[in-house]
């Protein structure tokens, strides 16, 4: 059965104007919310090269954590703007996936303010790279979820739909390659370094992630205007 909102507007030309109208703003949107990943993801590449680079590494760590965490929340804002556009039988799923994804940014936040203040910052700084590349592994389902329930409801453009995926891709990489060098810093692996490593290999997923989909998100409304 085809989605009501095509049933309203299909029989004249305001279906098309309304459907170009909301790909445009759900362009926007996204446009906004991954250059603001992407920028975190900047800041916390540059904060782990000098951390790496022998630059005060355990503040060069919690303070990544920090701006990694803040720019998943900034994101997770932007994506939560969008739940209006969902179609209402994926909104109760894509609402869980926010939560989770808002609960994982602030609690990177707090184990970076808490490693910044000296409370064993090297398990803790251990424990926010797991806890944020389980947060870039949600990310990127909860963005092919919205995604494709954007698609369905004729909101998403093809452009954007083939970015969201290559994103999503990139992120639960860089989610997977958190997560294990976190393990492996639990461990007394050289934790410090693989920290950071992973710090910056999250930064790269954002940069990569959210340059991808934001450059298609804005190109995709340049074009419907």
């Amino acid at each position: 059965m085809a989605p009501v909102e095509q049933q309203t507007y299909r029989g004249d030309h305001s279906y098309e104007r309304h459907r170009e109208h909301e790909v445009k703003k759900t362009a926007a949107i996204a446009g906004v919310g991954r250059f603001t990943a992407g920028a975190a993801g900047i800041g916390a590449g540059v904060l782990s090269i000098l951390g790496l680079a022998g630059f005060l590494p355990l503040w060069m760590t919690a303070i990544s954590a920090i701006v990694l965490g803040g720019g998943l929340l900034l994101s997770e804002g932007a994506v939560a703007s969008r739940l209006k556009q969902i179609p209402l039988q994926h909104e109760d799923v894509v609402k869980g996936l926010i939560g989770v994804e808002m609960l994982v940014g602030a609690g990177a936040v707090t184990l970076g303010i808490l490693a910044m203040v000296g409370i064993n910052p090297v398990l803790l700084s251990s424990c926010a790279a797991i806890v944020i590349g389980a947060g870039m592994l949600i990310a990127g389902a909860e963005e092919a979820r919205i995604d494709r329930s954007l698609a369905y409801a004729g909101r998403s453009s093809e452009r954007q739909a083939q970015s969201v995926l290559a994103g999503a891709g990139v992120e639960g990489l860089t989610g997977v390659a958190a997560i294990t060098l976190g393990i492996l810093s639990l461990i007394g692996i050289e934790p410090v370094t693989l920290n950071l490593v992973a710090f910056l290999a999250v930064g790269v997923g954002f940069m990569l992630g959210g340059g991808i989909e934001g450059a298609s998100a804005s190109m995709s409304a340049r074009e419907l205007h």
